[in-house]
């Protein structure tokens, strides 16, 4: 019997029109490089820090602008109604994500996990 259900949030609930594009400008590195291990990657210090603060910049304008995929509201009830656990696994930041999730009123998450509990987590996010 199916007791729960983790999703993505970018892309599956919804969609935050995240331009990847624009963040791999801003940052400096080449189209195409995926850009959370590339910063991740960096040695500690100033330049770590600015790339951190552009992607969580983007991050906050998606969550203003996300807007629901079409059909996962209806899912959402109905798997409430049938009592199956809903979580959310996001290589978002967690200030970014419960803007989203709030602000379009999806709030039937027990359990969200977000890249904030990397390190205290397994290495998935």
């Amino acid at each position: 019997m199916l007791k729960g259900i983790i999703f993505d949030l970018d892309g599956t609930l919804v969609d935050s029109r995240l331009d990847f594009d624009r963040m791999r400008e801003e940052i400096g590195i080449l189209n195409g490089q995926p850009v959370l291990e590339f910063v991740e990657g960096l040695p500690e210090g100033y330049e770590k820090t600015r790339c951190w603060e552009i992607l969580l910049r983007h991050e906050y304008r998606g969550a203003n602008e996300a807007t629901v995929i079409p059909g996962i509201s209806e899912l959402l009830e109905k798997l409430s109604r049938l009592k199956i656990q809903q979580g959310i696994l996001t290589r978002n930041r967690m200030g970014p994500t419960k803007l989203a999730l709030e602000r379009l009123s999806l709030n039937s998450f027990s359990q969200i996990i977000t890249r904030d509990e990397r390190n205290s987590h397994s290495d998935y996010i």
